[in-house]
């Protein structure tokens, strides 16, 4: 990626007195095809030293997908205050209780320390050279408790109008994640999470669309960004949007001991012999190649017919996987990124220790990092033609 020298000094000028990076140029939901965007997931926002993004900008990457958390309001203290200054007019119990118990004036926010990190990182992304794509985590007191309840999904579209309208001007923003890997939890059983999921994205593209229609909106799918659900998914009529799709498939290999669930200690590929179900209900699978590239066909075909943007928002493997079984995972996967033009972010730069690409060990402990570790080197080697293929500002 390359911004011009005068966009630079616009941005970093703006950023410094107003928070905010003023240009007229932006990147579009098309600006997402021909794999011109590769990078990183950076994990949820933090404010990192100075050596954190000297290694990142080494590798080349031009994007980093950052997880925003949007919290749930709380009542204020001023809120409280007035509260109690009215509860002494009264004149009845019941009065008396709902006014010792105030609703807080939002549902979701982001807070003002989230911001502040956030707006720290767009700063770093002019320096280092990067753009920076926002992603919502919004919190849940119940799992699953927006799915069902129209206050939060209100809520949740305030919240993001209000972000957007706070950054609808800034050229390093890359574009706005509605939700990062949206689940099905709360649902009711055999529900479509997908109708369900297009619904909501809907609504909160909306009210984005209110304050900001420049920004491209990513729509990652639901259920956990798997690609099998763009299989009969709609697209939008809004045609600034692309959909995001998360490859960990499968998960048996790409997460082993991770969890008790995945225990097992699997290599890339695996034939029959290792009994892998992807999916519990049909027979085991060879996993190799082929069976990534199959998984993926359903994204491939959407994007093709419908004639819109994929970004894999998602995909990674363990360093650990035996036999160098990473790599080969990694070579697999992102040569079908590449020829289907999808723009992606591998999870993650100094994420978790258990996917680290610079981590070169089959053992889980090994925290000894190096640039020339087989991941990191497939990762780079699409990372370095970045700099010729991302869309520069000075053709504007």
């Amino acid at each position: 990626m390359k911004l011009n020298k005068l966009t630079l000094i616009i941005s970093l000028t703006s950023l410094v007195f107003t928070s905010e990076a003023i240009s007229a140029t932006l990147l579009k939901a098309n600006d997402f095809m021909g794999s011109k965007l590769r990078g990183f997931n950076i994990g949820l926002i933090e404010n990192h030293d100075d050596a954190y993004y000297k290694e990142l900008k080494q590798s080349n990457a031009n994007i980093v997908r950052v997880i925003i958390p949007f919290e749930r309001c709380v009542v204020t203290a001023e809120q409280m205050k007035a509260a109690q200054e009215k509860a002494k007019d009264a004149e009845s119990a019941d009065a008396l209780e709902k006014a010792m118990m105030p609703e807080p004036s939002c549902t979701y926010q982001v807070s003002k320390n989230t911001e502040t990190k956030f707006k720290n990182l767009l700063i770093k992304a002019v320096e280092n050279n990067f753009y920076v794509l926002p992603a919502a985590s919004f919190e849940q007191r119940t799992p699953g408790d927006f799915w069902f309840t129209s206050k939060l999904q209100q809520g949740m579209s305030e919240a993001w109008q209000e972000f957007a309208k706070n950054h609808e001007n800034n050229t390093v923003i890359a574009g706005y994640d509605l939700m990062n890997s949206p689940n099905g939890t709360g649902l009711p059983a055999n529900s479509n999470v997908s109708d369900y999921w297009n619904q909501g994205a809907g609504f909160l593209i909306k009210a984005i669309r209110k304050v900001d229609s420049k920004h491209p909106i990513i729509v990652t799918m639901a259920p956990y960004g798997q690609a099998t659900s763009l299989k009969d998914f709609k697209p939008f009529d809004d045609k600034n949007i692309v959909y995001g799709i998360n490859m960990y498939y499968p998960y048996d290999i790409t997460m082993q001991g991770t969890s008790p669930t995945y225990e097992y200690r699997l290599p890339y590929p695996a034939g029959l012999e290792y009994g892998i179900q992807p999916n519990p209900s049909q027979p085991p699978k060879p996993i190799n190649s082929k069976e990534l590239r199959l998984h993926l066909q359903s994204a491939a075909l959407f994007g093709i017919t419908n004639k819109v943007p994929i970004i894999v928002s998602e995909f990674g493997i363990v360093h650990y996987a035996p036999d160098g079984s990473g790599f080969r995972y990694v070579s697999d996967a992102t040569k079908i990124f590449e020829e289907n033009g999808w723009s992606w972010i591998y999870q993650g730069f100094r994420v978790s220790k258990a996917m680290d690409p610079y981590i070169a060990s089959d053992d889980p402990e090994d925290e000894n990092r190096a640039s020339n570790a087989p991941i990191i080197k497939v990762l780079t080697s699409y990372f370095n033609k970045n700099g010729s293929t991302v869309k520069n500002n000075e053709d504007e």
